[in-house]
């Protein structure tokens, strides 16, 4: 697997949830739902965390698209389920130590991956 081209599209999701989450944030703090006083260097993590945990829910997402890279099933070969994909997607909370062992594992699966059962490949 080309770690180039899975780091690429980490790195549009990230630049896309970020925006997502700010412009949001923004609109939330404009129609009054976040009051001027509430902490939004806690709410604003929370919104993007939440968006980026669901990023993948059809296989593969914006970037992921972009570097024509999908997320299946390992035992199926077939595009990896919606519930799949959001639990790979939680041990990004795991950061660095998810990217050792993705560097690590014989497949570059990381371990959100290899827990859940899932793994990228080109298409």
């Amino acid at each position: 697997m080309d770690y180039t081209k899975r780091f690429l599209s980490f790195l549009i999701d990230e630049i896309i949830f970020s925006v997502m989450s700010i412009v949001l944030m923004l609109i939330l703090s404009h129609i009054g739902i976040l009051k001027e006083n509430f902490n939004f260097s806690i709410i604003g993590p929370i919104i993007f965390w939440s968006l980026f945990i669901f990023k993948d829910l059809k296989g593969k997402s914006f970037g992921k698209s972009i570097f024509k890279l999908q997320i299946v099933d390992c035992q199926t070969k077939k595009t990896a389920s919606p519930l799949k994909c959001v639990l790979r997607n939680l041990f990004y909370i795991l950061g660095i130590f998810d990217l050792i062992f993705m560097c690590y594992h014989s497949q570059g699966r990381r371990l959100g991956d290899y827990i859940v059962g899932t793994k990228v490949i080109k298409l």
